[in-house]
């Protein structure tokens, strides 16, 4: 799924559609400018018996926010929250994310009570104060997997396609096995738990003697395989 997406992504770039067509605010001029019927005529889907669904737009929406508490618990913050302008929508892409590229800091003002004594229902002014929040002017659609979540390590990062690949990739060894890409490594499909004196071996994806020597002490195999006998009763 996530190479099919890149794929439509990196079509929609090579045939020059803005990603921001996708979602236009003109539901109307984007389904004819942009969509054919499977027999390559104009959009021609009669929309008279349902609402057509709008996108959300990537752009500052009035969201709310909790405001911060006080220290006292004696005291309430009023309002304990507020609305404020925050970067939300639709991603024309599941690779993709709506954040804020611009954002400013705004100060406001809350008052400050002090919570009603016994057998009163009156709250006391206790001042007022100044907090400050984020506000986001500018939004766009970014890559929901950033450089700074690749291992840099064992990974690079491939902007064209919003992921972490991995420097190095290799074949495993046997069908036990599997490539993870968060690690660059083939690991066990499968685990076991192994008991008595053996433990599990990443390599062979079986359970090993832990012993450096067999059963009889003559310093055998530690590998399970040579003690058919042990693996039966392991495995029981």
């Amino acid at each position: 799924m996530l190479h099919m997406t890149a794929c439509l992504l990196s079509l929609l770039l090579v045939h020059s559609i803005p990603l921001d067509n996708l979602l236009s605010s003109t539901t109307h001029e984007f389904l004819h400018r942009f969509v054919r019927m499977a027999d390559g005529s104009p959009f021609n889907v009669s929309t008279k018996m349902y609402r057509l669904a709008t996108p959300d737009l990537c752009e500052p929406h009035f969201e709310t926010i909790s405001l911060p508490k006080d220290k006292d618990p004696k005291i309430i913050i009023y309002p304990p929250c507020t609305r404020i302008e925050r970067c939300s929508g639709c991603s024309s892409a599941d690779l993709l994310v709506c954040e804020p590229i611009e954002t400013e800091m705004v100060s406001l003002m809350v008052l400050k009570f002090i919570l009603p004594q016994q057998e009163s229902t009156e709250y006391l002014l206790n001042g007022t104060e100044e907090v400050r929040v984020e506000r986001h002017l500018k939004c766009h659609q970014l890559c929901r997997v950033k450089a700074t979540d690749c291992n840099q390590d064992i990974h690079k990062y491939l902007q064209s396609d919003c992921r972490c690949v991995c420097k190095v990739r290799q074949t495993c060894a046997s069908s036990k096995h599997i490539w993870r890409e968060s690690k660059c490594m083939c690991e066990c499909v499968q685990t076991k738990q192994c008991r008595g004196f053996a433990s599990f071996n990443e390599s062979t994806c079986e359970c090993d003697l832990d012993m450096e020597t067999g059963s009889n002490g003559k310093g055998k195999d530690k590998s399970l395989g040579n003690h058919d006998w042990y693996r039966k009763r392991d495995m029981a």
